[in-house]
């Protein structure tokens, strides 16, 4: 979590532009043309070596950026969260929640995450987020439940301001449609095989899948002896499949279900937890925040 000013604006870390250079044969450092590097001012993280036209945007830019658009469009924030940081401060997500949900008697937040890099694995987007206040967990919403476009922006300086407030404003109109797929989760089953699947499929660390299934089984669902079928089918398939290119992977029998919501609040309790455990980098949440959403999409 980064810092606090004076004025009670975040510190975020900056990045700076420096020429790349390659000695010759002779001992001279020559500079290398139409590249440049992105490194912390302090030289302690290089970030990327990106094209001479790399257009560096900080991430306070993108802070103030956004702040300034929900205040056009008249949006008080309910929460502000303090940018989510990696630990080299190349990566910068920010949640701002400004509307209320109550869902079946469930109270959320939601808002926007506007994401933001120094390395190029970002770039600037704007995506639904949201905040169930009963377990304390975060929510990222992909574009398939949101139904808007990932737009990425080079910048949020002139001429891209205007795009970027209009993702803004699609993204917050969007939270509507967010509302009612939940609402169909909270009434939708998943068969225990399909989200044993899901979840061995998208979350390759251990301790995310170990997690998410205790809190199944804390709640009264037991998938460990699914999970075993599953993970036995998966080992069978990859024998067969040094024989057989071609054999198709074929999922067990499925014997029960699983309520869709409790599903995926299991998946975000877990990837909201580890991230404040600095267990898993933000990033990396990131992406699993997104994959999770894919779950709720099963209803659309």
């Amino acid at each position: 979590m980064p810092a606090l000013s004076l004025d009670g604006k975040p510190n975020l870390p900056r990045a700076v532009e420096r020429p790349i250079y390659f000695e010759t044969e002779d001992g001279r450092m020559k500079k290398i043309e139409l590249r440049k590097a992105i490194v912390s001012p302090d030289y302690r993280y290089f970030y990327a070596i990106v094209s001479d036209k790399y257009e560096l945007v900080q991430h306070e830019e993108v802070y103030e950026a956004t702040l300034q658009v929900l205040r056009d469009l008249g949006h008080e924030p309910i929460i502000a969260t303090h940018p989510h940081l990696s630990s080299n401060g190349a990566h910068m997500f920010l949640d701002i929640y400004v509307t209320p949900f109550s869902i079946e008697g469930d109270d959320m937040y939601f808002g926007i995450r506007v994401t933001n890099s120094y390395d190029g694995s970002y770039g600037i987007h704007v995506l639904g987020a949201g905040y169930r206040l009963a377990c304390a967990n975060g929510m990222v919403f992909a574009d398939v439940i949101t139904k808007t476009s990932m737009k990425h922006f080079e910048s949020v300086r002139e001429r891209n301001f205007e795009e970027f407030r209009k993702a803004v404003k699609e993204t917050i109109k969007s939270l509507d449609k967010v509302a009612e797929v939940i609402h169909l989760a909270m009434y939708e089953e998943v068969d225990d095989i399909q989200l044993v699947h899901f979840v061995e499929t998208n979350f390759p660390q251990v301790s995310v899948r170990e997690n998410v299934y205790a809190y199944l089984k804390k709640h009264g669902i037991d998938l460990e002896k699914q999970r075993n079928e599953y993970l036995e089918a998966r080992a069978k398939f990859e024998e067969e499949k040094k024989v057989n290119p071609e054999v198709k992977f074929e999922l067990p029998e499925t014997t029960t279900s699983v309520n869709l919501w409790l599903a995926y609040n299991a998946l975000t309790y877990v990837l909201t937890r580890i991230e404040r455990a600095g267990v898993v980098q933000p990033h990396k949440v990131h992406e699993l925040q997104v994959k999770a959403s894919k779950l709720l999409a099963k209803v659309i």
